[in-house]
């Protein structure tokens, strides 16, 4: 069985909105956008030196990893973003950026939202092509919207869809009206894998579970 590559492979008790534009929103019949219908790029904020914290439960083991998200350039002078462990956050330390967060693992934003790029080590960074670029999120965010995401060698596809909107309770607190992605992986040999993440606007990743079942939650708000 292939290990999944689309780690689409995806933070007190006190109430926080997912949206800070706004508060206890819902969805009016029978319309089925998020109203007012936020961005990409509020869902899924990208700023140098930003850190998460996140707890991970996978076959009765626990996981913490610190991520902190740092910031490059492609050779066009196209600025993208990328997400390490705090641990590992040296210039000289290779690192493996696919799968500390979901999506292909490289980041940037243009005037179409969020983009993602294929990339597996932080050394293969100066590779990527603008060329690469694949959109992360569904435009618009509205339930039951959907994308197609492939691989570089086409060995696997993607479908990205829009799930109706959850209020979800982590470590760093209650967060209502959450956007929920699904994504449905498959692979050339026939193998299948579903996975979810759910994310709140200035905030970013609260809660994902992995294509392997792994699921981590936000245990304190970015820093």
């Amino acid at each position: 069985m292939r290990a999944p590559l689309l780690v689409p492979a995806l933070m007190c008790a006190t109430l926080i909105s997912c949206g800070e534009f706004r508060k206890n929103s819902a969805i009016a019949p029978p319309a089925t956008a998020l109203a007012p219908a936020p961005s990409a790029a509020e869902f899924f904020p990208l700023r140098e030196g930003r850190h998460y914290k996140y707890h991970g439960t996978f076959n009765d083991k626990n996981y913490d990893s610190d991520l902190v998200t740092r910031q490059d350039r492609l050779a066009d002078g196209t600025t993208i973003y990328y997400f390490v462990t705090n641990d590992r956050d040296t210039g000289d330390d290779d690192h493996i950026l696919l799968g500390a967060m979901f999506g292909l693992g490289a980041y940037g934003i243009d005037d179409k939202g969020i983009f993602t790029l294929e990339v597996f080590w932080r050394s293969e960074l100066p590779k990527l092509l603008t060329s690469d670029k694949q959109p992360l999120f569904p435009s618009p965010l509205t339930v039951g919207a959907t994308l197609q995401v492939r691989s570089k060698n086409r060995e696997w596809d993607a479908t990205v869809s829009v799930e109706p909107p959850e209020t979800i309770t982590t470590k760093a607190g209650r967060f209502s009206d959450c956007l929920k992605l699904k994504m449905f992986e498959r692979w050339k040999d026939g193998t299948e894998y579903t996975s979810y993440v759910w994310l709140a606007p200035n905030i970013g990743v609260i809660k994902w579970q992995r294509p392997t079942g792994r699921l981590e939650e936000l245990t304190e708000l970015p820093k």
